[in-house]
């Protein structure tokens, strides 16, 4: 049994590979970007509901940072060229509106 194993040893050292041999599938799952985002807007929205950022003031409110945020993450899905929606349309997945 033992030469046996040795010659079946012995031929597979003489097999000759070509090129790298292909990796090993990755236990990570491939990201998903838009998953996350609607994963991070759920979390967003629950967190204000809770009240994480308190209530806004009587007057000033476009000057606090929530605001802000709020008003960057309009622009990021729906605002300049470089936005999500224009992304999304130049791919078509989604259409500009008719004027």
């Amino acid at each position: 049994m033992v030469s046996r194993v040795q010659a079946l040893k012995a031929a597979v050292d003489k097999v000759n590979t070509v090129g790298d041999l292909p990796e090993a599938p990755s236990e990570q799952a491939p990201s998903d970007p838009l998953g996350e985002a609607l994963n991070a807007i759920a979390a967003a929205s629950q967190a204000v509901r809770q009240g994480r950022y308190g209530r806004a003031p009587d007057t000033g409110f476009r000057k606090t940072r929530v605001f802000k945020q709020w008003t960057a993450i309009l622009a990021a899905i729906d605002g300049a060229e470089s936005s999500l929606l224009r992304a999304l349309q130049e791919a078509g997945y989604a259409t500009r509106r008719k004027r």
